[in-house]
């Protein structure tokens, strides 16, 4: 049962259709950072270790890091087989997002023995607009949510049968998830804290400590310690190589101003908000939790008391990284984890009622996955293929939603529109795969770069600095893109783009003198 609901909500969200498309609208930049990852291995730059990208940066060399990219690397082989092919990417992480629900459909199951009860909470995980969009995208946060679902089913597969093995498959599962993106260690922490829950219990029993052995110690402590030797690692080379392109660290809301604290609060709630889960099913929760900690049952207290952690930890996410979540809705997939494990929780709490009751549950669970389902799949198209206001659009966004991607398509199809059409080969105009280029109106990193596989840099590198200025420090440039026509009326940018050799649409390309 489980594949055939999720086959039919891929099926529903258009996936056949994404599958095949470059990234594009809302939050593509983050996407072809990794696709440029990706396609640096497939050229033979960089390592696991020095990781590049096809923007130079300020040391000219493009290296730069963040996450492991263990993903990256093992796509650049594959694409030596394949070639470059961004479908690729797509299909390697939808493998990720369905092994990661079909492992919260095996947790379920453990807990109560039902495929159907267990196969409904896996699609109703899947009935968040933010998995749905991103869940066959190029994002790195798909590959640490899906492997920290699966190290939390271990983890609990241990707490019952007491296998080994399972304990240090939860270690190694977290070890990949943590380097693949850091938040995905709040999952682990939970798993943490119901372990000391769970020898403090069993040793009042034994009057000794129980699982406190070095076997799993080095379970526990080798994770962090290998997260700790990546991310300084990573801060240092960053930091060597003069690179700030990723945010390596926090921005918590006690450094937002008035404005931004005002900015940020609105598009949370306004725009972020809903495209987490059913906002409705969020609220119910925290309420549930809430009330559920000054009535606890003694039997109970300890899934009660990680719950309330599961609250604590998602308020504390948001306060952290309060200034990134104006519109960065992808920061807050591995959140779902969190929701996850404390809807486990909540149904361990409930689980004689639930099965009381199976049947209404049931009914009202499928009832939910379905009205969710449809509403998201609207979503997740609009945001692909956004149009004016219709009766759709006006059911599943409220007016910020609407306005914002609004905006985000309109932008896109003015400016990447004609990337999607058959370009010639930049051979085929004198532009080698060795020449260095500047694409002006890109204020990605790596997108235009990535789209014509070549090195450069883009508007976000020059911010505002005069074009003459900035080619004399980069006397490397031998080419300028440019895909913003506005742009070549300013002075600065007009003595720089008079030796066109190629046009079309909204795109120009220039030698430069």
């Amino acid at each position: 049962m489980f594949f055939l609901l999720i086959t039919a909500q891929l099926l529903i969200y258009n996936y056949p259709y994404s599958l095949k498309l470059n990234p594009r609208n809302h939050h593509n930049f983050r996407q072809y950072d990794c696709l440029s990852f990706a396609l640096n291995f497939y050229s033979d730059r960089g390592s696991l270790i020095e990781p590049r990208l096809n923007n130079l940066g300020e040391a000219n060399n493009g290296k730069a890091a963040t996450e492991f990219p263990l993903v990256q690397y093992l796509i650049g082989k594959i694409w030596k087989i394949t070639g470059v092919n961004v479908t690729v990417y797509r299909l390697t992480n939808l493998l990720f997002l369905i092994i990661g629900l079909f492992f919260l459909y095996k947790l379920f199951l453990l807990e109560f023995k039902s495929k159907t009860i267990a196969a409904l909470i896996s699609s109703l995980l899947f009935t968040s607009p933010i998995l749905a969009y991103y869940g066959n995208s190029c994002i790195s946060d798909i590959q640490s949510l899906s492997l920290s679902l699966v190290g939390c089913f271990y983890y609990f597969n241990w707490s019952r049968t007491k296998k080994i093995k399972s304990f240090y498959l939860f270690g190694i599962i977290f070890l990949i998830a943590g380097l693949l993106k850091i938040s995905s260690v709040m999952l682990f922490l939970i798993c943490i804290l119901h372990f000391i829950f769970k020898n403090q219990s069993e040793s009042k029993k034994s009057n000794k400590w129980v699982y406190f052995n070095l076997n799993y110690l080095i379970s526990l402590s080798v994770p962090v310690l290998v997260w700790l030797i990546w991310y300084s690692y990573v801060k240092n080379y960053n930091l060597k190589n003069n690179n700030s392109f990723f945010l390596i660290g926090i921005l918590p809301i006690w450094e937002a101003t008035p404005e931004e604290l005002t900015t940020v609060i609105t598009a949370f709630v306004y725009n972020i908000f809903p495209s987490i889960l059913n906002p409705t099913l969020l609220v119910l929760m925290t309420v549930f939790i809430v009330t559920s900690f000054f009535y606890f049952q003694a039997r109970y207290k300890a899934y009660i008391v990680l719950s309330c952690i599961c609250v604590s930890f998602f308020l504390a996410y948001f306060i952290l990284f309060f200034k990134v979540l104006d519109i960065h809705d992808y920061y807050m997939l591995n959140m779902l984890g969190i929701i996850s494990i404390a809807l486990f929780f909540i149904a361990k709490i409930n689980k004689t009622h639930v099965l009381r009751f199976k049947k209404i549950i049931l009914f009202n669970l499928s009832l939910f996955v379905v009205i969710n389902t449809y509403l998201t799949s609207i979503k997740t198209w609009k945001k692909i293929n956004y149009n004016e206001t219709d009766t759709e659009t006006a059911l599943v966004f409220n007016h910020e939603e609407i306005r914002a991607f609004k905006f985000f398509y309109w932008n896109d199809k003015k400016k990447h529109h004609v990337f999607e059409k058959n370009l010639p080969a930049l051979e085929s105009i004198g532009i080698s795969k060795n020449d260095t280029i500047l694409c002006i109106g890109d204020y990605t990193i790596n997108r235009t770069l990535f789209l014509l596989r070549r090195l450069g840099y883009t508007d976000f590198n020059r911010s505002g600095q005069n074009l003459s200025e900035f080619l004399k420090n980069r006397p490397q440039i031998k080419y300028i893109v440019c895909i913003e026509p506005e742009l070549l009326e300013k002075e600065d940018i007009k003595v720089q783009t008079t030796n066109k050799i190629f046009e079309r649409e909204n795109l120009s390309i220039f030698k430069v003198k």
